[in-house]
């Protein structure tokens, strides 16, 4: 009775709606066939990252465990990739030897004041000062709720599409009530261009931010470098040291993770939940994706970053630098560096 019990909850929680997502892999313009396994706003996110989004999504239905093997283990020439989401449960049904195991989400920090080290956040730098940006704090419910729906909202439907990824209006309400949440506004002249809330804690979180009507033209100007500058500016001139930059993607080639790349951010925390990454059958297209889209993983509980390379090229002059910056982020515990071969498929992955 206990063991059936056992054996029913078990398959529940391994019960997934599934679909196959297919269409042309952006870099080689070949066919790609991804299974993914899990909710509707990580499924979109993948379409995104593996497809900008342009893909076919045939629903395959809410499946078992049995099921999902038997798409995995019984078909392997129809997909090439899959995605599984789930927790450390799901890892112990789902995650083979050779898998990847990617966080949803990733923490990271910088040392204040900001240095621009780099030629991107001299840039910034420089557009800031062109433009005589500038910034104030506000506390009025009329500043908030421009914010929210003239900054962040359009930016994160920009970013993330339809998503689900937003926080609702309320929460803002709930937090900008209090003391530990302050509303930063970015000003060009009279015109409030962008916003970002910072969360006072013992190390300070810039917690959601905005430009208005995720403009291309304020994005120019500086506005998002000065969403980053102004705050830790403003902290550092209270006696912080360091402020958290809140939550990135895996992959080390989104957008958001790239730009706080330009300021020597270092991971410091990682969610546990993530989705199991397996590569089933090594194509020109999925190797194309692969060595485009490189991601941090993690293994023993530690955060190591996977860079892939074509086993018949050496390394060039970029990927050699860009592996060289990651291995000096101090929140990484190493970077594998992993040879892809349309034969042999990945190679030094143990």
């Amino acid at each position: 009775m206990l063991l059936g019990k056992l054996i029913k909850n078990v398959c529940s929680a391994a019960r997934y709606n599934v679909w196959i997502l297919e269409g042309s892999e952006p870099n080689t313009g070949k066919e790609l066939r991804v299974l993914f396994a899990g909710g509707e706003q990580e499924k979109a996110y993948v379409a995104k990252q593996v497809f900008n989004s342009n893909c076919r999504q045939i629903y395959k239905g809410k499946l078992y465990l049995p099921k999902i093997h038997y798409l995995l283990r019984k078909k392997r020439d129809k997909y090439q990739l899959a995605f599984i989401e789930g927790r450390r449960f799901h890892r112990l049904l789902y995650e083979g030897r050779r898998d990847f195991y990617m966080p949803l989400w990733l923490e990271s920090c910088v040392d204040i004041p900001l240095q621009a080290l780099n030629k991107g956040a001299k840039e910034d730098l420089r557009r800031i000062k062109k433009h005589n940006l500038s910034y104030v704090f506000s506390e009025k419910m009329a500043s908030v709720k421009d914010f929210y729906e003239n900054m962040y909202l359009p930016t994160i439907h920009d970013r993330h599409g339809n998503t689900g990824l937003s926080v609702n209006f309320e929460t803002f309400e709930n937090k900008l009530g209090r003391p530990d949440h302050k509303l930063m506004l970015i000003k060009y002249e009279e015109i409030t261009i962008a916003g970002v809330i910072i969360q006072m804690q013992k190390i300070p979180r810039l917690w959601v931010g905005g430009i208005r009507e995720s403009s291309k033209t304020y994005r120019r100007m500086g506005a998002v470098g000065a969403s980053y500058h102004f705050p830790a500016q403003y902290l550092s001139g209270i006696g912080y040291r360091q402020m958290a930059l809140g939550r990135s993607r895996s992959f080390l080639n989104d957008g958001v993770m790239r730009y706080k790349s330009k300021w020597n951010h270092r991971f410091y925390d990682f969610d546990m939940n993530g989705m199991i990454v397996k590569v089933l059958s090594m194509t020109e297209s999925l190797s194309g994706f692969l060595i485009s889209q490189p991601f941090v993983g993690i293994e023993k509980g530690q955060l190591y970053a996977n860079v892939f390379i074509d086993a018949d090229s050496k390394l060039n002059d970029r990927t050699s630098e860009e592996i060289e910056i990651l291995r000096s982020n101090r929140g990484l515990s190493g970077v594998n560096v992993l040879a892809v071969d349309l034969d042999r498929g990945i190679l030094d992955k143990s």
